[in-house]
């Protein structure tokens, strides 16, 4: 399946059914580009990077994986290396005037916060994100393995565990670029839109937050 037939396959989907009805050709205005997250630079081509940083203006990154057992490996690959490409990416764009990183309530899911109420704050960083990076691309998978329970030791999974690194990635890279993080906590049915109670099949049965 080609990038366009994803696109116009997701377009079906009932939660677009309003924007259709006020705005029938709104696709028109939408560009999809092939890249992954888990990939330098996102796995985008020159051309694409070079578009995106001449003419987009907000970024939303929400890429991520959210399995709770996934390798730790891949959850740095993803949801840390590639945390930081989109920043990157974002330094880069000519015209941005916000970038919004979705990270999770539960980032700060330790055994030492239990019972404690989470702040609109950074929390410090289990490790340095550069170094998390660095093992993962270059220690191999019998090895990572080995050290993964000792490596997210307080965090109750993967998942959490390379979230919470990512907001530092967030932190300390940003700069002055406009930045806001979002901590959802548990995402659930739709308030209004394309109808109350709405839910989207496909996120029904995986993790939420």
């Amino acid at each position: 399946m080609t990038i366009q037939e994803r696109l116009e396959e997701m377009l079906q989907d009932p939660v677009f059914s309003l924007v259709k009805k006020k705005k029938p050709n709104f696709a028109e205005n939408i560009v999809p580009v092939k890249g992954d997250v888990a990939e330098i630079k996102l796995g985008l081509s020159d051309e694409d990077w070079n578009m995106i940083t001449n003419e987009v203006d907000i970024i939303f990154h929400v890429a991520a994986t959210t399995r709770f057992d996934e390798a730790l490996r891949i959850s740095t690959m993803i949801n840390i290396r590639g945390t930081r490409e989109a920043v990157l990416l974002g330094k880069d764009c000519q015209k941005l005037k916000s970038f919004v990183y979705v990270s999770t309530t539960y980032s700060t899911a330790t055994q030492a916060n239990v019972d404690k109420e989470v702040m609109e704050r950074f929390y410090p960083c289990p490790l340095p994100p550069e170094l998390m990076v660095d093992m993962a691309e270059n220690i191999d998978d019998e090895r990572m393995d080995a050290i993964e329970a000792n490596l997210i030791k307080g965090y109750p999974n993967t998942y959490t565990f390379t979230k919470s690194i990512a907001e530092e990635v967030v932190r300390s890279r940003a700069g002055d670029m406009p930045t806001c993080i979002i901590r959802p906590a548990v995402v659930i049915s739709s308030y209004r839109e394309p109808v109350p109670g709405w839910a989207d099949a496909s996120c029904a049965f995986g993790a939420s937050g």
